[in-house]
C-alpha cells in the first residue's frame, strides 16, 4: 500500500504520516563514515538488521518483515549512550563499569556511502526534531523509515535521542548477512567498550558499583 495520502484534520503538523512526496524531498548523501555500533560481548559480528515484526523492543526506525534495518552512530562514545540508555527515559543514569564491560563496539567505514536520507537538514519539509526524541516510534519515526523506505532509500542519517551526534538507521533484509552477503556494509573492528569510556560525555561517565555487602548499613530505626 503506498503511503502517499492526505493528513488528517486534526493531526498535528510534526506528527502527520509522511507521504511518498515528503519523503522524496529529503536529500540523498552518501556518507561512509566511519561508523560505530555497540553491542554485547558475545556477538560474533556487528550487522543485525531487527525489524519490528514481533519484536518486545524494537528500534527507533526498525522496518517489519522482511525487511530490517541496523542502527549505528557516527562516534563510539554516541554508539554506547544508545545502545545503554532506554528509549523512553527522559533521563537515563549514566553506565556503571560492569554494565560497560559485558559490551564491545565495532568501529570502520562503510564499503560505499550508499543512498541515505539525510533528516538532519533543517530544511527539509516536514521534518522536525521529533523524529530524534519522539516515543513511542508508531506515530512518526516508522511512518517515516517506511516512507524512506518505499522511495529507495537505503537508510537515513538522524540525530541520535541522547548521543547528539549522527546516527544511521541502514535498511537491509531483516537478520545476520553471512560472510559473503551484501548487507556486510563494511568490514568493522571490535574493542571493548571500556576502551571508548574517555570519550564519553559529562554525565556519561561510568560509575563504580560494588558488592551491596561492603557498604554500611543504617541501623534499623529503634537503635537510631
Amino acid at each position: 500500500m503506498s503511503s502517499e495520502r492526505r493528513p488528517g484534520p486534526h493531526e498535528p503538523p510534526g506528527l502527520r504520516r509522511p507521504t511518498v512526496g515528503d519523503a522524496r524531498q529529503v536529500p540523498r548523501v552518501d556518507q561512509t563514515g566511519p561508523w560505530h555500533r555497540c553491542t554485547d560481548h558475545g556477538h560474533p559480528q556487528p550487522w543485525w538488521f531487527a525489524t519490528r515484526t514481533a519484536n518486545p523492543a524494537p528500534g527507533r526506525f526498525d522496518l517489519v518483515e522482511p525487511d530490517g534495518t541496523c542502527h549505528l552512530a557516527a562516534s563510539a562514545s554516541c554508539a554506547i549512550i544508545e545502545r545503554v540508555a532506554e528509549p523512553e527515559a527522559d533521563d537515563p543514569p549514566p553506565p556503571t563499569i560492569g554494565e560497560l564491560a559485558e559490551l564491545r563496539v565495532w568501529s570502520g567505514p562503510l564499503d560505499d556511502g550508499r543512498e541515505l536520507a539525510d533528516t538532519t537538514v533543517a530544511s527539509a519539509r516536514r521534518l522536525t526534531a521529533e523524529l530524534a526524541t519522539i516515543v513511542p516510534f508508531d506515530a512518526l519515526t516508522w511512518p517515516w523509515a517506511d516512507t524512506f523506505h518505499e522511495t529507495g532509500a537505503r537508510g537515513l542519517v538522524y540525530t541520535a535521542r541522547f548521543g547528539r551526534d549522527d546516527a544511521l538507521a541502514l535498511f537491509g533484509p531483516a537478520g545476520a548477512p553471512d560472510p559473503d552477503d551484501p548487507r556486510r556494509a563494511g568490514d568493522l573492528v571490535p574493542s571493548p567498550a571500556l576502551e571508548h569510556t574517555a570519550d564519553l560525555p559529562a554525565g556519561w561517565q561510568p560509575v563504580a558499583v560494588g558488592n551491596a555487602d561492603e557498604f554500611d548499613r543504617a541501623p534499623p530505626p529503634e537503635q537510631r
